[in-house]
């Protein structure tokens, strides 16, 4: 009920993390067929069973997190093709977009208008802590869609934020001007589409 009266004033709604021992792997997909019932665009940032689920019902953004496993849902992840193949099949499934992470500097985005890839120009003696990176990707993508940016903007500012965080001790970094300066650090390569 709780949820539910949520969805109400929001505009975006983020499933996100691992599933809790006990708690159905399908909740994801629950959650977010209520939240797109609702009008609410849905973001999904998690791993095998539970995102692919969630996948199903065409969320709005989808981040797979591929760092335990590469894998989304029963598709591999290991090639670029694999990943633009998986992208590919939950763009079929009704998503927006789905950017999948290729290595520590580098995303794939899939969209039903085409491909991208998000490279970051950085060393990566530069990062001291990877914990928090996605999370900070996620929120800054979505921050940036709150504003009215387009989507390859966004993801753009996302990976800054996601370089900023990684680039600090503490889990992660506030300063706008540091993410700012980090866009300047990736690169945005079209590999298909119009």
């Amino acid at each position: 009920k709780k949820y539910r009266r949520m969805l109400k004033r929001a505009e975006y709604v983020v499933l996100a993390g691992a599933i809790p021992p006990g708690i159905s792997e399908t909740v994801y997909k629950e959650l977010a067929q209520e939240a797109r019932k609702a009008g609410v665009k849905v973001v999904v940032h998690a791993g095998r069973r539970p995102l692919w689920e969630a996948v199903k019902t065409g969320p709005f953004f989808v981040k797979p997190d591929v760092r335990e496993e590469l894998m989304v849902g029963d598709m591999p992840v290991r090639t670029e093709e694999e990943i633009i193949a998986a992208g590919k099949k939950a763009v079929e499934y009704g998503c927006q977009a789905c950017l999948i992470s290729h290595h520590v500097t580098g995303d794939i985005l899939i969209t039903p208008e085409g491909i991208w890839e998000y490279e970051a120009e950085v060393p990566l003696t530069k990062f001291k802590n990877l914990v928090g990176a996605d999370d900070a990707l996620v929120g800054g993508v979505l921050f940036r869609l709150t504003k009215g940016e387009k989507l390859l903007e966004a993801v753009k500012f996302g990976m800054a934020a996601a370089l900023a965080s990684a680039e600090v001790e503490p889990k992660l970094c506030l300063a706008p001007a540091v993410i700012e300066h980090e866009m300047h650090t990736v690169k945005v390569r079209r590999k298909e589409g119009s």
